[in-house]
């Protein structure tokens, strides 16, 4: 249920951008997400920490392109976040000496050193394309590109990213009981 949830921001963006513009749709973007945290937070009862992060990006980069009326803005939030994910995987895998993938998973898995390594630099990797591809896309394609792109690519990309993680550890993992 709060998976399906978290698409309706999308949606509507992608739905407000048609009939619409840029403008109308990160407005729409910002108040639906704004909606749907609250509703998240009733439903689990529990406040996601990457949802609050998330929903500062959409609020701070929203306010941002309507304040401006520069449509980069939010384009831009989507390869910062990709690039911003990237450096702290690496910063922490530096700094901390600790996989952040260990960090997130160990609870219910165990896997090799190795395996966390291998898992952490898939993040770093996706990160850094998809942020690359997001700067690619709205700096040297129509708008509507990127909307699409932002709408479905990056949708389809998780999706394949998820799977590809998800083969990765249950080759590799063991449960925790």
């Amino acid at each position: 249920m709060v998976s399906i949830l978290h698409l309706l921001p999308l949606a509507f963006f992608f739905l407000s951008y048609k009939f619409y513009d840029i403008y109308i749709a990160t407005f729409m973007l910002m108040i639906i997400s704004s909606i749907v945290f609250p509703l998240g937070w009733f439903i689990n009862k529990k406040i996601n920490r990457n949802e609050v992060v998330m929903l500062g990006f959409i609020l701070t980069f929203g306010v941002a392109t309507l304040f401006f009326h520069n449509a980069h803005f939010i384009m831009w939030k989507v390869s910062i976040i990709f690039w911003t994910l990237s450096l702290c995987v690496l910063a922490n895998k530096f700094f901390n000496k600790k996989h952040t993938s260990y960090l997130l998973l160990s609870e219910n898995i165990q896997m090799s050193d190795n395996q966390w390594a291998a898992l952490d630099n898939y993040l770093i990797s996706y990160g850094f394309i998809m942020g690359t591809v997001n700067w690619i896309i709205f700096t040297y394609l129509p708008e509507a590109t990127w909307v699409n792109f932002k709408t479905f690519g990056l949708l389809a990309a998780s999706i394949i990213f998820s799977i590809i993680i998800a083969i990765h550890i249950s080759r590799n993992a063991k449960s925790i009981s």
